[in-house]
């Protein structure tokens, strides 16, 4: 229950059932790590200061102001075109949190080379950051993370990595050819969360793999296809039913026209 409620935003909740769950077992180690990284983040959100978009709520502090005014324009755009492309809107204010590097890193527990986490909130780290346009892409990223939430498991890692990563404006044809020099992804290890994968160069190589398999999914004809696509998975069918009913072949299927494209 603690997961579920940090998952749909609810801090104070997950806070609470984490907190109940270890009074039923202490000894478990990563219970009480994820607990003690949820008051973290908890006692740092206390003590920033929200501002309000139509769709998005950014707490940030007085030194972020400028920041985070940029980052509600940016992900208001990202809200109309990023809805249009996975036929689905988030109900309710999506939450957004600017945070330094120190605390990005004790309130997510990511590896160092993660540069944005969405969470249940999206949070990113902006202290001493001087490249605005890597940031506000980097909402942009973390936004499709918020838009798919709703799926679940339905929406596996490619799917989020690669169509984060169309709408944050990197380049599918250089992804694609850096997927065509390197030795293939099986389409299993495309299932699992990339922010696990400790080498970062396996890491690159996943995303990359996503991002050029996504955008193979989205062009040409194809884009109509995708979109019938997402539009069954936020109808409740499986990932299976709805890829294989607007591509009319089952996905490793298609992984697998993919990769003998990118090998040509």
């Amino acid at each position: 229950m603690g997961a579920v409620l940090y998952r749909e935003g609810d801090l104070a909740g997950a806070i609470g059932g984490w907190r109940a769950a270890l009074a039923l077992d202490p000894a478990d180690a990563a219970l009480r790590a994820r607990l003690t990284r949820a008051r973290s983040a908890a006692d740092v959100e206390a003590t920033l200061t929200p501002r309000l978009s139509s769709h998005f709520e950014v707490l940030h502090d007085a030194e972020s102001a400028v920041l985070a005014s940029l980052v509600l324009r940016e992900l208001e755009d990202a809200y109309r075109i990023v809805n249009a492309d996975v036929q689905h809107a988030p109900a309710g204010l999506v939450k957004v949190v600017l945070l330094s590097t120190e605390q990005f890193r004790a309130t997510t527990g990511t590896s160092t080379w993660v540069a944005g986490l969405y969470d249940g909130r999206i949070r990113l780290p902006v202290k001493g950051l001087s490249d605005r346009a890597a940031l506000l892409a980097r909402a942009r990223h973390e936004y499709v993370h918020a838009a798919l939430a709703p799926l679940g498991k339905r929406a596996p890692s490619w799917l989020h990595e690669g169509l984060a990563q169309i709408h944050e404006g990197r380049s599918v044809d250089a992804a694609g050819q850096r997927v065509a020099r390197a030795a293939a992804v099986p389409f299993d290890g495309l299932t699992r969360s990339f922010a696990a994968t400790q080498a970062a160069a396996h890491a690159r190589l996943q995303y990359d793999t996503a991002l050029s398999f996504v955008g193979w999914l989205r062009s040409g004809e194809r884009g109509s296809s995708f979109r019938l696509a997402m539009q069954r998975l936020f109808e409740d069918h499986t990932l299976a039913e709805a890829f294989g009913d607007a591509y009319e072949a089952d996905l490793p299927a298609l992984y697998g026209v993919f990769q003998a494209a990118r090998r040509r």
